[in-house]
């Protein structure tokens, strides 16, 4: 729950509840006057002064635009926010409708703005009660708006940054060993500029052996792969502010009570909930010392004096040699003229067979199955690339985990009812036995008996957050639940929740918890 004055919460739950919102987009992209960016001789280093952004990059910089206000042209807005299971991501979704009748939105209209209506504009959605707004969504629109001539209405449809991270490639390789998966994600945020003011990460309890992401890969992917592995929760807060939590938090107290007083309705969903069976299957690989890790001998056979298929470079030219590797690589050597027996290394010879000498290594690049090498013959006539040999770090893989947790009670009385399905889930990142068996027994151990999300309608709070645990005090069930969805809409108002059952659990901690207490439990 965002953090608010008591004052927030008496107006939310009032008889006559006075409603308040808005809106603030940026459609120019101009910089706020409030903010400087570095100069050449004139700014310090290290100093609070920015650095112009080379291209237009609203994911890092949208808080220093100067946002117009719309309010008074809002009809509608709604904002969205759910809880992807079992990637543990979240993502908001935000659509607002406003008023045309001047055509103001329309391009070639006249308006201020005619040359600006595309997409990509940041977007700020606020609501709140009395005035008193608190900072509903930010995020950038995803096309122009849609016009409706007989409305006279611009509908537009926002997401958050999160789903532009997403969406993007990595510009480099990660290769990494022994890292906690928070580690790995500033890493690929990293690669995008992302500052680190603009995330806020528990230390992950997942320790993974190896990671290796090639270049292109998609960001979205990979870190669903790694939160799938460590059973937490990546999301964007309202501010703007990447946010991540590890499993199994400390207990938590509800932050509101429903009852009938401010619940209007409620029902169970079709989804009974249950998972009963979570089978995993993990290649867990390990970094190996530095050593030979691929030997490639030309097909050029000096006693034939043949050339047929070898691989050559023409005179004062240049060639790009592909090495399959069989595991990725943590590191691999760039190579050297000259045979040796401590390194990566390469021989060149004539079309005759005589040794030459006289080429260069200009670069590599090292991807998952793959070592490239950029070769420039400085010699007259063309050469033949001999002998390749790469050392570097394999990571083999040490084994593959394979774990299987269930409830038997719960399978006989739901029938089976497996994550991922018969198969279960393959994922490379669970790093251990260990993390295995907490996965999945957290898994069973929340889902396995009668569970159902609840939907329900409410007089809402505009500080609640998804995530939140609630009280819920109603006809259908006296328990505690943890919000997974969050929809609001305004006007007219609308506030639905989905939740699930919250089993409170208090982690035995090293000398505080006593002996076979019956309600501190060992963490898995």
């Amino acid at each position: 729950m965002q953090v608010v004055p008591q004052q927030f919460h008496d107006l939310a739950q009032g008889d006559i509840i006075p409603l308040s919102w808005g809106n603030r987009i940026s459609f120019t992209k101009e910089w706020d006057d409030s903010v400087q960016f570095a100069q050449y001789n004139v700014s310090a280093y290290d100093g609070t002064d920015l650095y112009a952004p080379s291209e237009d990059d609203p994911i890092n910089f949208w808080d220093y635009y100067k946002y117009d206000d719309y309010t008074k042209r809002l009809l509608s807005m709604e904002w969205t926010r759910t809880l992807d299971f079992p990637y543990s991501v979240s993502s908001a979704q935000a659509d607002f409708v406003m008023n045309n009748t001047d055509s103001f939105f329309n391009p070639n209209s006249g308006s201020a703005i005619e040359d600006y209506i595309l997409p990509k504009r940041p977007v700020r959605l606020l609501a709140g009660y009395a005035g008193n707004n608190l900072q509903q969504f930010v995020g950038i629109t995803e096309k122009a708006p849609l016009l409706d001539d007989t409305a006279k209405t611009a509908s537009f449809h926002g997401t958050d940054f999160l789903t532009e991270i997403f969406a993007l490639s990595l510009t480099d390789i990660i290769a990494m060993q022994n890292v906690r998966t928070d580690e790995v994600l500033t890493a690929i945020l990293s690669q995008f500029d992302i500052a680190p003011s603009s995330y806020v990460f528990a230390k992950a309890r997942n320790v993974i052996p190896f990671v290796f992401f090639d270049v292109d890969k998609n960001a979205g992917n990979a870190i669903r792969e790694l939160m799938q592995a460590e059973g937490g929760h990546l999301w964007i807060d309202e501010n703007g502010v990447i946010r991540f939590e590890t499993r199994l938090p400390e207990v938590e107290s509800p932050v509101i009570l429903l009852d009938d007083s401010n619940t209007v309705s409620l029902s169970q969903s079709g989804d009974i909930g249950i998972i009963n069976q979570v089978k995993i299957t993990s290649d867990v690989r390990t970094v190996c010392e530095f050593q030979k890790i691929k030997s490639n001998v030309s097909v050029y056979a000096k006693k034939t004096g043949t050339t047929e298929n070898a691989f050559i470079i023409p005179a004062n030219g240049s060639a790009v040699y592909n090495m399959d590797l069989d595991d990725p690589c943590l590191t691999v050597q760039a190579p050297i003229i000259g045979e040796r027996t401590d390194g990566s290394w390469f021989t060149a010879t004539t079309t005759t067979g005589a040794s030459v000498s006289n080429v260069a290594v200009t670069g590599t690049v090292l991807h998952t199955n793959q070592y490239v090498t950029f070769l420039k013959n400085n010699n007259s006539f063309p050469v033949i690339i001999d002998q390749f040999e790469l050392w570097g770090q394999p990571a083999r893989i040490k084994n593959t985990i394979k774990y299987l947790a269930k409830d038997q009670d719960s399978i006989d009385k739901y029938e089976l009812q497996a994550l991922g399905g018969d198969e279960g889930i393959t994922n490379n990142f669970f790093g251990s036995y260990n993390n295995c068996e907490s996965f999945a027994q957290t898994i069973v151990d929340a889902y396995s008996d009668f569970n159902p999300t609840l939907e329900a309608e409410i007089i809402g709070d505009y500080s609640l957050q998804m995530g939140d645990v609630v009280a819920l005090s109603a006809r259908l069930n006296d328990d505690l639940y943890r919000i997974t969805s969050v929809t609001t809409q305004v006007y007219p108002f609308n506030y639905k929740i989905k939740a699930r059952r919250y089993n409170q659990r208090s982690w035995a901690k090293y000398d505080i918890t006593v002996y076979n207490d019956p309600v501190d439990v060992l963490a898995p």
